[in-house]
């Protein structure tokens, strides 16, 4: 995909059902149970083909401090689902983190990583944790949770200067350092970038970056509240957003940024800045097409604002919105370039189907010429058994089929795990 072209007009005409899409649900939570449910995260593919997720509430504590679970490919052409951990077994304080929200990311070992953005030992127990959930050695014995790093340990002052709410995911880099965001703390309490690093001891959290460095009053020139996880280039080079900040005047609504490592640490560059009325409720994650370009998704706070895709043009460092409608969807997250060449594709959590009054999300693609196609309207199904109101990124299997999670609705009404062919 070269270029955005016309997806700037197009995404606000009327888009239609370009496909005989096929649509199903893998797999219902139930909410208020012992099972898993209320999936924000989205989820990964290990190399047998198997899915894993987090879900915000649930578990078998009673506690809804939330889960990491599997979903399995059966021989009758099914899905079973494995709860492969519930949080705080030993109830409150919850020592091992409390509500993940972050999708998952999995190491060659097999071993799972992630954040939650509450529990811990740090704040009162409000800090959040990094955690590694490493599989048993014998098959039927339960998964190990370690927590890596406990955030809100440096405090000073009642400032959290390790970062404070790592709402978002982890990266690995080439030598098996994971790197992440914190919404809160940092120097001046308005989020950080940090590096987890492996040692004979355990693992060593640094302080890349605290947002908010650059101001003037209450003005974060460079940025503030990274809200979402991030993206490396070839070079080593890390990308983000953040969900406030910036250098306009009037409404300083996020940044996208990049990091770049030095022989004095890392130094940010301010690459696009956003502005809306309304606010946001998060800037996307970033994601790469094949010639540099980033892409991503503004999800709009209220207003008459339904939310935006953006690119930032690596050769020109132009940046181009566009804007959905309401109707063709309304707070999008994060998209994902398609691996088959058709676009790129994502979700919103709102907008499609009015169902009592309510707008439940879609699913959408953005083809290489830049038009926009509605491929699925959430809430379709008759009580929403389909599922509604979806967070979390899209997967791709190697036949293109994509796999996702809707937060909310299914039978019984703790969310879905989906699985759709455009």
């Amino acid at each position: 995909m070269k270029r955005l072209l016309a997806l700037i007009t197009l995404l606000a005409a009327a888009s239609g059902l370009a496909f005989s899409q096929q649509y199903k649900v893998l797999y219902n939570f139930v909410l208020s149970s012992s099972d898993a449910a209320v999936p924000y995260s989205g989820l990964v593919f290990d190399s047998s083909g198997n899915l894993y997720g987090t879900t915000l509430n649930g578990g078998s504590t009673g506690l809804n401090a939330g889960t990491v679970y599997e979903l399995s490919p059966n021989a009758s052409g099914g899905w079973t689902e494995t709860v492969l951990y519930n949080f705080c077994p030993a109830g409150p304080p919850c020592l091992d983190g409390d509500q993940p929200q972050s999708t998952l990311v999995m190491d060659q070992a097999g071993n799972l990583y992630g954040t939650t953005q509450a529990g811990g030992m740090g704040n009162d127990g409000s800090g959040g944790v990094a955690f590694e959930l490493s599989p048993p050695s014998q098959q039927g014995n339960p998964w190990t949770e370690t927590v890596l790093y406990n955030f809100c340990s440096d405090l000073k002052n009642n400032e959290c200067l390790d970062g404070l709410q790592p709402f978002a995911g982890l990266i690995f880099d080439r030598v098996g350092n994971l790197y992440g965001t914190t919404f809160e703390g940092g120097r001046h309490n308005l989020g950080t970038v940090f590096e987890l690093s492996p040692g004979s001891s355990g693992w060593t959290e640094t302080v890349l970056y605290n947002f908010c460095s650059s101001r003037l009053g209450s003005r974060c020139f460079d940025g503030a509240g990274p809200y979402s996880s991030l993206i490396f280039d070839k070079a080593g080079n890390l990308y983000g957003t953040t969900v406030a900040g910036g250098n306009q005047s009037g409404y300083a609504a996020g940044v996208l940024f990049e990091l770049s490592p030095g022989s004095k640490g890392w130094t940010e560059n301010l690459l696009a800045e956003f502005t809306r009325p309304g606010g946001f409720d998060a800037v996307n994650p970033p994601v790469f097409d094949s010639e540099g370009n980033i892409y991503s998704s503004l999800s709009l706070g209220g207003g008459e604002d339904a939310g935006a895709l953006f690119q930032w043009n690596h050769a020109t460092g132009a940046l181009r919105e566009a804007g959905f409608d309401f109707t063709d969807g309304q707070h999008p997250n994060v998209p994902f370039v398609d691996q088959l060449g058709r676009g790129f594709f994502g979700t919103t959590s709102n907008g499609g189907n009015n169902v009592n009054g309510y707008t439940e999300g879609v699913i959408y693609q953005a083809s290489p010429k830049g038009r926009l196609n509605t491929i699925y309207k959430f809430c379709s199904q008759t009580n929403c058994t389909d599922g509604n109101t979806p967070y979390g990124n899209l997967v791709e299997d190697p036949q293109g089929n994509f796999y996702g999670t809707a937060s909310a609705g299914g039978l019984y009404d703790g969310g879905v795990v989906f699985e759709i062919t455009p």
